[in-house]
């Protein structure tokens, strides 16, 4: 017990290690004793779906008329568009305008704001947060809350470091190639 006769949360424990490797085999080990745990590492959140999807996000409103860029993005499963949405995408002008507006708006975002307030957007206005909420709700397992957690926890920590580093890079494209090339090296 804590003081305040507080009981000990998961929250409140930290393992430090040396090293990825080490954090690996003690989360392992944790995994073993049904305990869940996460492991906060930059190599390993670029070696996630959320780094790749953000990849995808990223490419779509560095340049919104790449109608290949567009659709890669909206196959992402993390952004929950529907087979039924993407074919409509390719299908109906109307629609396919509309993700191309979305987009537009987003590139707008981005020059305006900055890269952070670009994805946050990019989360709230292609409804990801309501997607994950009703995959979370839809589910009585308390792993699939715990996963759109962590996965949230990986896209703030993703858009703050490539916030960061857009400081130190010349335009857009230049980010977008910098993520590109951390990605392939993760």
């Amino acid at each position: 017990r804590l003081e305040n006769d507080k009981c000990l949360e998961h929250s409140d424990i930290a393992i430090l290690v040396r090293s990825g490797k080490e954090g690996e085999v003690i989360k392992n080990a944790l995994a073993e004793q049904g305990l869940s745990a996460t492991l906060d590492s930059q190599a390993s959140i670029y070696r996630s779906d959320e780094a790749r999807a953000l990849y995808f996000l990223l490419a779509a409103a560095v340049d919104p008329k790449d109608e290949n860029a567009l659709r890669r993005c909206l196959a992402e499963p993390f952004f929950g568009i529907s087979d039924e949405q993407i074919l409509a995408f390719n299908e109906q002008a109307s629609v396919f305008a509309h993700y191309m507006s979305l987009f537009e708006r987003l590139h707008q975002k981005w020059l305006r704001s900055g890269v952070l307030a670009m994805i946050r957007e990019a989360l709230k206005i292609l409804g990801v947060f309501e997607f994950w909420h009703q995959i979370s709700e839809g589910s009585n397992d308390k792993d699939s809350a715990r996963f759109w957690e962590r996965s949230l926890t990986n896209w703030n920590q993703l858009a703050e470091i490539l916030q960061k580093q857009s400081r130190s890079q010349k335009g857009h494209f230049a980010l977008l190639r910098w993520y590109h090339d951390i990605l392939s090296g993760a």
